[in-house]
């Protein structure tokens, strides 16, 4: 995670020019994650132009959810994503509006808890002292390699903040003990950008 962060930093850093503009985005999230269910949450983004229409972007979030609380079947997961990548935007004339897609890659981290059956040493069943089954907590942890596109719309409302919709895909590789989960879908994010320095393009333009 640190080095995803020190690339991210360093590209900014070279990347400044004083004509760039640099931008903060804040989102809630909802996604899906094949065997790790649904999950909603938040984060953030961070990013610089390096050509008029294209722009570096690190982008970072946290999901989570649970299912089925206080019972044999309880699950719970952590899903955290740290990712840098490409974003390019496309003005829409006349109407303040920018059609804007990306393409990154990182890390993720995916965190599961469950419950399962106990067994003894000959892999037979513990029970109670009712004879149902008896269950343990489980808890699995792994760090793997993400990918994921996105694409949607920001509304210009002034030179400085512009609301945005994006929807994407993503897919994350796991080797250890979650190689056998099946991690990927659709990811919806809402939010809203925030130009720290320099302003809309598209507010400059007679479009």
């Amino acid at each position: 995670m640190k080095k995803i962060i020190l690339i991210g930093t360093f590209i900014i850093i070279a990347s400044v020019s004083a004509r760039a503009a640099l931008f903060l985005d804040l989102n809630g999230t909802f996604l899906t994650a094949g065997d790790a269910e649904y999950q909603y949450g938040g984060g953030g983004g961070l990013g610089i132009d390096f050509l008029p229409r294209f722009s570096f972007l690190y982008r970072g979030m946290y999901t989570f959810a649970s299912f089925d609380v206080n019972t044999n079947k309880e699950k719970e997961f952590g899903y955290m994503l740290q990712m840098i990548g490409v974003e390019y935007v496309y003005p829409i004339p006349k109407a303040y509006m920018g059609w804007k897609s990306s393409v990154m890659v990182g890390i993720s981290q995916l965190s599961i808890s469950d419950k399962v059956v106990r067994r003894d040493l000959y892999g037979y069943i513990i029970t109670d002292s009712l004879g149902y089954p008896s269950y343990r907590s489980r808890q699995r942890e792994e760090t793997g390699v993400t990918v994921g596109i996105w694409t949607g719309v920001k509304f210009d409302v002034s030179q400085h903040v512009s609301p945005f919709i994006d929807i994407g895909y993503h897919y994350s590789f796991f080797s250890g003990e979650l190689k056998n989960e099946l991690i990927h879908g659709v990811h919806l994010m809402f939010g809203v950008r925030f130009i720290l320095w320099g302003g809309n393009k598209n507010l400059y333009e007679d479009y």
